[in-house]
């Protein structure tokens, strides 16, 4: 393609159901075609993980990444996808784990569920449904909505050991080595893995995966520990949302994570054959990233998706809210909120916690996001929670 040389490997960041935004960017970088089928020969493509929640696709965006990846391994090619932190989520959340069902459904996974259900549907009708669906959404009680939890038990079966996805998330590594880089969701802790190898060799569960999938704003350092200890030249992630391809940390951090959902557009970094990093951006020309700064993305309105209108709190000081609870009552949580803050440059709810399992409450401090307070929890009797 006219302006994007063909570099041996692509490293592209989250996706977040922009199925429509990734594959302007794999198409202009001639790595498939306009179907989406690849044509990228031996080339590599790594995908940096958070392929689900938010976006209009976030299914058929697995659905892609899992072809496409045969159709480039049957053509001496490579597509490498890594875990996100919110494919965890899903992973975690088919377990029965209820906080991570909590921090899904608050973190996107409603966009996930429409589609699962509007496939359900359409299979109900007698269509072939992507994904093998054979029952429609009345079959799990009518049609579904996503700010009501806990979302239904065959939706979070799809993610479980025996689902369309599970198997394929689970398999999928946390890492991977390319070039004199280290590719990685979020990020690095200096007493993380000691080894490409030892992180991929964790379990989904382990606590180590946490400082891979959720670290931001980490200290110079931080990473230039992590470097040291991995024999890297730096790493190259996702996970927090830039406007641009950044390079920081004396060159040895470089972040790809541009919005595609939020802002419908994409930029990628591609490894030339001597190793060394370009940033490419849509509509643009090549920049050679050399020091530190960031190369800018234009911003675009979303495509297919309506942009959010920020609205005033809903909640006051001194109001209750019931954030989750599951479906057979054995685990609730509430927040009780004492005022406002700010979280990530956002208006947010402070307060606390409280959670009863199995009968045994519990609290701590928390902060969150006004936005999605608001969309989730419902109100809630201040007496319905004990004195804490």
């Amino acid at each position: 393609m006219a302006g994007y040389p063909a570099y041996p490997t692509v490293l592209l960041g989250d996706v977040h159901g922009n199925r429509t935004v990734y594959l302007r960017a794999l198409t202009a970088l001639g790595l498939t075609d306009e179907t989406g089928r690849w044509v990228g020969g031996r080339r590599r493509v790594v995908q940096v993980g958070d392929m689900v929640d938010r976006g209009p696709e976030p299914l058929a965006t697995l659905d892609f990444f899992m072809r496409l990846q045969s159709e480039a391994r049957a053509a001496g090619g490579e597509v490498v996808c890594l875990l996100g932190n919110h494919e965890l989520y899903a992973l975690k959340a088919a377990a029965g784990d209820h906080e991570a069902r909590i921090g899904w459904t608050y973190n996107g996974a409603g966009a996930d569920l429409l589609e699962w259900a509007a496939r359900r549907a359409e299979a109900g009708r007698g269509g072939e449904a992507q994904g093998g669906a054979d029952a429609d959404a009345g079959a799990v009680g009518g049609p579904v909505d996503p700010n009501v939890m806990p979302y239904p038990e065959p939706f979070y079966a799809e993610f479980g050991p025996d689902g369309r996805y599970g198997p394929w998330l689970r398999s999928l590594p946390v890492a991977w080595q390319v070039g004199d880089y280290v590719a990685v969701h979020a990020g690095w802790t200096p007493d993380g893995p000691a080894s490409v190898a030892e992180a991929n060799g964790l379990r989904a569960e382990d606590p180590a995966v946490y400082g891979l999938l959720w670290a931001r704003r980490q200290p110079e350092a931080d990473i230039a520990a992590a470097c040291e200890r991995l024999g890297c030249r730096g790493l190259i992630a996702g996970h927090s949302v830039q406007s641009g391809i950044k390079r920081s940390c004396g060159g040895r951090l470089i972040q790809i994570d541009v919005g595609m959902f939020h802002h419908g557009t994409w930029a990628a970094v591609g490894l030339d054959e001597d190793g060394a990093p370009w940033a490419l951006v849509e509509g643009a020309e090549p920049v050679a990233i050399t020091g530190d700064g960031e190369v800018p993305v234009p911003r675009r309105e979303p495509e297919g998706v309506a942009a959010a209108v920020p609205t005033a709190p809903l909640y006051g000081p001194g109001a209750v809210v019931r954030v989750y609870e599951a479906a057979d009552g054995s685990y609730r949580q509430y927040m009780t909120i004492d005022g406002f803050g700010e979280m990530m440059g956002h208006p947010a709810y402070v307060g606390k916690l409280v959670t009863c399992t199995d009968g045994v409450w519990s609290t701590w401090p928390s902060t969150y996001f006004c936005q999605r307070v608001d969309q989730f929890a419902r109100p809630a009797d201040p007496n319905c929670i004990p004195e804490m």
